[in-house]
């Protein structure tokens, strides 16, 4: 400090006024990078300010518009648990049952979908129970191995023929669901089976381009071509 001040006493005036001239303007050049660092801190504080509540708004309408979503499969559960309820009243069960199962979770369901624990979901498990206990349906027909694709009674009601992709038409007794006759020989899938207007034969249809004619009560072809076991 003192060797600041000797050496100020021994310089002219006019160099003592540029020397003061230049540790003001270096002063001030300090000074406005200061102002205009602090400026651009105010300026990234309030870019991350303004980001942050962006984000919040954005969190908040995300929020409320999955509310609306679960809100809204909510009431549509309760409508289809009411109109399932108004089909079992007036006994008609597979109605209500198609209702019932419109509205129940499936496989692939968003995870944020109802749930079966969901009190709406019981519900409508209810209705599709109640309704499957008291609805007209009474026999599954089981045997095939593949894809059933046409089924249809006979014209007096007591058997039942059934067409699939497992190359095979089968004959069911239409009352006690048992398999009757199972009739190969096509070499694709058979895609129609019929009876004749008397019930004593069977046509079918396949992919390997044959039409075939059946004896409905012994299963025996009758025309077609020759039967592969």
């Amino acid at each position: 400090m003192a060797a600041r001040e000797d050496f100020a006493r021994h310089v002219e005036p006019t160099e003592r006024a540029y020397l003061a001239a230049c540790r003001a303007a270096q002063e001030s050049a300090l000074k406005d990078r200061e102002g205009q660092l602090a400026a651009r801190e105010r300026a990234q504080r309030r870019a991350r300010w303004a980001t942050a509540g962006l984000l919040l708004v954005g969190l908040v309408a995300l929020a409320g518009a999955l509310y609306q979503m679960r809100e809204t499969a909510k009431r549509e559960a309760l409508v289809l648990t009411s109109a399932a309820h108004r089909a079992i009243a007036d006994q008609r069960y597979e109605t209500a049952m198609r209702i019932a199962l419109q509205g129940l979770p499936l496989v692939g369901n968003s995870p944020l979908a109802l749930g079966w624990s969901t009190p709406e979901m019981s519900g409508l498990e209810a209705k599709l129970a109640g309704a499957a206990q008291r609805s007209l349906l009474l026999r599954e027909l089981k045997g095939h191995n593949d894809q059933v694709t046409t089924a249809a009674f006979s014209a007096d009601g007591t058997r039942i023929v059934t067409a699939s992709f497992d190359r095979t038409a089968r004959v069911w007794d239409a009352a006690s669901g048992e398999m009757l006759l199972e009739l190969k020989g096509h070499n694709g899938q058979v895609t129609t089976a019929a009876f004749s207007v008397d019930g004593a034969r069977i046509v079918t249809a396949s992919v390997d381009r044959t039409a075939r004619v059946w004896d409905a009560g012994s299963g025996e072809m009758l025309r077609g071509g020759m039967q592969r076991n």
